[in-house]
């Protein structure tokens, strides 16, 4: 009987190029926003939890 193969891929270069760009685009996002929470960055003290410092330590841990 005859198996039909099956490709295993499911984007074309193009596609898999823009989302390899677009990850690591997320990786030096994610790094610079540990380093902004590392620093206490006061335009981000709003995105921390509770507001507080030891909240942005926790942010910035979760970044790295």
């Amino acid at each position: 009987q005859n198996m039909a193969i099956t490709p295993t891929h499911f984007c074309g270069p193009k596609c898999s190029h823009c989302c390899l760009i677009l990850s690591i685009w997320g990786i030096i996002m994610l790094f610079i926003l540990g380093i902004l929470f590392s620093n206490k960055s006061i335009a981000l003290i709003r995105d921390a939890p509770d507001n507080t410092a030891s909240g942005m330590n926790t942010t910035a841990t979760a970044c790295y």
